[in-house]
């Protein structure tokens, strides 16, 4: 039987993905965006050379969960640039079916709040 934690097939996705970007980067001049956010990175919810950590610039990597939803909004609020789908779409590493973020980690707005008291405060 197949075990419930080893996240191997997971994180191979991930690194496919990142090579994958990696290689029209490559082949077209593009820049890859990292897009890992603070909150992710900073408890491990990540994959190592995967499409979170790899990259050329980490353009979110500073800023939490929340605060990623918040610049979305307001990126939204003169008309719809993020589809809506994407905006009320419970978080999701998309690696495995019906999975979600709060499967492994505490909501976003809780693990923002303890991560600003642990890193800012």
């Amino acid at each position: 039987t197949e075990n419930p934690a080893d996240t191997t097939a997971e994180n191979l996705q991930a690194r496919i993905r990142a090579n994958l970007l990696m290689a029209f980067s490559n082949k077209y001049g593009y820049l890859v965006l990292g897009a890992g956010n603070k909150s992710e990175l900073a408890v491990g919810y990540c994959t190592l050379n995967g499409v979170d950590m790899s990259g050329g610039l980490a353009v979110l990597s500073d800023l939490p969960k929340t605060m990623v939803y918040a610049v979305a909004a307001e990126i939204n609020a003169d008309r719809e640039v993020i589809p809506a789908a994407i905006m009320t779409k419970p978080p999701s590493a998309e690696l495995r079916p019906d999975q979600t973020d709060e499967d492994s980690l505490p909501p976003y707005p809780i693990l923002d709040r303890v991560l600003a008291l642990y890193l800012d405060e």
